[in-house]
């Protein structure tokens, strides 16, 4: 489960980490891909609950690209936490305040167009797709510590929901291009005495205190002497996506 890194952007479909690493675990082993550009820790649980259980997984791998997946809890509103801290679902979001709306209007759209809609329209795609980086302070300022208690609260679920079941679940924390190659989108840039792994450090951190198997593919990508592993948009190209399905394999897969 993941965002369009897992989707895998910009490269075949055989040269993907799912197809990679299915290739790497050998005969009698199948990886669903079941990564969705845009998607945060939030929709991955969702989807997981609706669909990925259905599948009947020995293992659940969440690939967690931490350099905005923190920030997605806090802007897709599909959860929250009580005053005890436990995980709850949201009525609201911003889809489902959306949607009503445009269903109303979608004949009268069609009959005399609207361009607040379709400006609103527009909002909601940069919202759900575009997502920003977000590097979060040391020490946290309150909005930081908000996503982090989420974010503890949504890996909790994944554990609590897989164990359950009988079923193994672990995490691939994926570095962003900043990190690696230094190179990404403008918005991303870190400022001079940042740490530009510090959520990657902070979602390791979450994993161990919550005893979640989880490999940091930091090391694997940073320390490889190709330097192509990001495409211009800051997604991986084929050799990464073997680094890391080899990474994955050796780390959660062999032990």
């Amino acid at each position: 489960l993941g965002d369009s890194f897992l989707e895998a952007w910009g490269v075949p479909r055989d040269a993907t980490v799912t197809r990679a690493l299915e290739r790497r675990l050998g005969e009698g082993f199948e990886v669903y891909n079941m990564g969705v550009t845009g998607y945060g820790p939030d929709q991955g649980l969702l989807r997981l609950l609706e669909e990925g259980f259905d599948q009947e997984p020995d293992r659940v791998v969440l690939a967690l690209f931490a350099a905005n997946d923190f920030n997605d809890l806090v802007k897709n509103e599909l959860f929250a936490l009580d005053d005890e801290g436990r995980l709850i679902r949201t009525d609201s979001n911003p889809v489902s305040r959306f949607l009503p709306r445009l269903r109303l209007l979608a004949f009268a759209r069609t009959l005399v167009g609207s361009q607040a809609q379709q400006q609103r329209a527009t909002a909601l795609f940069q919202l759900l797709f575009h997502d920003t980086y977000d590097t979060l302070p040391d020490p946290p300022t309150p909005d930081a510590a908000r996503k982090i208690d989420l974010m503890r609260a949504v890996l909790a679920r994944f554990r609590d929901e897989s164990r359950e079941r009988g079923v193994g679940f672990a995490v691939a924390i994926i570095p962003s291009s900043w990190g690696i190659e230094g190179f990404g989108p403008p918005e991303a840039r870190p400022r001079a005495e940042e740490n530009v792994f510090r959520n990657e450090e902070l979602a390791a951190a979450l994993c161990r205190s919550l005893d979640i198997p989880a490999v940091d593919l930091t090391g694997a990508l940073r320390g490889h002497p190709d330097r192509r592993l990001y495409l211009a948009d800051a997604h991986w190209t084929a050799a990464a996506h073997a680094l890391a399905a080899e990474a994955i394999a050796e780390a959660l897969f062999t032990r």
